[in-house]
């Protein structure tokens, strides 16, 4: 048995990937292959681990992210070749260096992933400064638009309300109840939104044999996706996303009527 992962959603290839000692490779077929070597692998964050079965996340310098499972016992080779690797500026393989950058969710929560929400990382917000100029015209768009919002005008709130993300905190959180309960098959109505969301995410809960049960679902314009609250874990966390579920969804302002994929829909 080699040592591999299993690439489960994202921009890479799905499947088995071999892991190497300085890349990990993917044989598509007899005539092509591909291999990332590690100097390409810009974070590769630990989410979750039920029982043996360790779950990553995999972002590229690239951009191209995938979300993968592989044995605890791989997960800790892979980690292994990353530690014992000192690669130099002189002498380094070019054609598979280690230059692995792992983080853990518990260990390093100022570079893992953060699945739940699209702040940018400090590297990112340093290489922009705005000038006063943009400072100034920034505070005066920021007055139109509120202005416009508080403004009294006929049918408003219908025209703000164009898209999934535009809907308020408890429109989400009842579109979240509709897909979560089609997923549990639990009903709806014994759920309930226990903090607010963001933009994008909706939190709620409901209470069952003596416990509750946390979920959060994140939202695209087209899409609703889920995580579950790992209660039972020694440190109580956040799971993985899970992507294998990952359902569209469309919004029809006129009927107020949200339709989700495989899961029904739901008059807000």
């Amino acid at each position: 048995m080699f040592e591999r992962l299993e690439v489960l959603s994202g921009d890479l290839e799905k499947g088995i990937w071999a892991i190497d000692k300085s890349c990990i490779t993917h044989y598509g077929n007899v005539f092509t292959s591909r291999n990332i070597q590690y100097s390409d692998i810009q974070v590769l964050t630990r989410t979750e681990q039920i029982s043996n079965v360790v779950y990553i996340e995999i972002k590229l310098i690239t951009g191209e992210k995938a979300n993968a499972k592989l044995d605890v016992k791989y997960y800790s080779i892979l980690y292994d070749n990353y530690t014992k690797a000192k690669p130099s500026s002189v002498g380094v393989d070019s054609t598979c260096s280690n230059d692995l950058k792992l983080t853990d969710n518990g260990h390093d929560k100022e570079n893992a992933l953060d699945l739940w929400s699209s702040k940018p990382s400090e590297s990112s917000l340093n290489t922009y400064k705005p000038s006063r100029l943009h400072i100034f015209f920034g505070v005066l768009l920021s007055t139109y638009i509120i202005a416009a919002f508080i403004a009294p005008s006929k049918n408003s709130s219908d025209k703000r309300v164009k898209s999934i993300l535009d809907l308020s905190s408890s429109q989400k959180a009842t579109i979240c109840k509709q897909y979560i309960g089609s997923l549990m098959g639990r009903s709806k109505d014994i759920m309930g939104e226990y903090q607010e969301g963001s933009i994008d995410t909706s939190y709620i809960r409901y209470y069952m044999d003596n416990e509750y049960w946390s979920f959060a679902c994140t939202f695209t314009n087209d899409s609703i996706v889920w995580t579950g609250w790992l209660m039972r874990d020694s440190q109580p966390k956040w799971g993985r996303t899970r992507f294998e579920d990952e359902a569209a969804i469309s919004y029809n302002p006129a009927t107020k009527i949200v339709g989700i994929v495989g899961h029904g829909g739901v008059q807000l």
